[in-house]
This record gives structure tokens, C-alpha cells and sequence, in this order.
């Protein structure tokens, strides 16, 4: 591989693509613009999530400087992987919007409701998928407990 790596599927998959140096610490500058550009944010969008001007987020694109917690704090309202930001990690509980409303819908429904929900997700995969065969395994599990 050279030394400026190559395009990996990623383990995440709301990351089609990522990309991987053969450097053991990709520096968080280009972690956060990877980021950005999953998210599909301009440099202009991400600095008014952080609250700060597009100068000083160019900084942190050019590693000159870095965002705070509070600043990354912002980017994960929005989906960012900040575990991945940071430590080039990725995250397994990093949600998209949607994601968020239909878990945070799931976990108000009654205990009575979730099994029929999981149903009519099930329903809408294909026949031979792996997510579907264990989402018909919760419901099962669902109805016993």
C-alpha cells in the first residue's frame, strides 16, 4: 500500500468509504473533516453548529488548532462520530436523525407494541436478510418476557 493509503469499506456502515493512511494516527483534522463530508456539511455549515467563525474552523481542518468538547458535543447532535473524531475508533451507537426519532419512538411504545413494530419492520426487509432473521428473533423473545 503506499504511503497515502487506500479506500477500505468501513466497519460502520453509514460510512460507505473512509479513509485509512498507513500513518497509526490519522490526526484528528482529517477525522472531522472525513466527518464532515459523511454528514454532508460544508465548512460553513459544521462552524455555525460550533458556534465559531469559518477561520477557526478552517484551523481544525488544518490541524493548526482543535474543537473543544463543547464544540464536538455539537457535531454529535448532528451524527458525527466524535469517539471516532478523536480517537479513530469508530463508534457502533453512531445514529443518523432518523435513526434517532425511530429508536427514541421505538422505546416509548409499550412492551405489548414493540414485538408488532419489529414485525412490520421485518416485513419490510428482504426474504434471505440477516437483519431480519434477528429482528424475528427479538419478537419472539418479546412475547415470551
Amino acid at each position: 500500500m503506499s504511503a497515502l493509503g487506500a479506500h477500505i469499506p468501513c466497519p460502520i456502515q453509514s460510512r460507505e468509504l473512509c479513509w485509512h493512511t498507513d500513518e497509526a494516527d490519522m490526526n484528528i483534522a482529517n477525522r472531522l473533516k472525513q466527518e464532515r463530508r459523511r454528514l454532508e456539511y460544508n465548512q460553513n455549515g459544521f462552524a455555525a453548529l460550533a458556534g465559531v467563525t469559518l477561520r477557526a474552523y478552517a484551523e481544525w481542518e488544518s490541524g493548526n488548532t482543535s474543537p473543544t468538547a463543547v464544540q464536538l458535543a455539537r457535531f454529535a447532535q448532528v451524527g458525527a462520530d466524535v469517539q471516532y473524531i478523536v480517537t479513530a475508533i469508530p463508534s457502533a451507537q453512531v445514529l443518523s436523525t432518523d435513526e434517532q426519532i425511530l429508536l427514541r419512538a421505538y422505546q416509548r411504545l409499550a412492551h405489548e407494541m414493540k414485538p408488532k413494530a419489529l414485525g412490520v419492520i421485518a416485513g419490510l426487509l428482504g426474504e434471505a436478510d440477516d437483519v431480519k432473521i434477528a429482528l424475528l428473533s427479538a419478537v419472539c423473545g418479546l412475547r415470551k418476557g
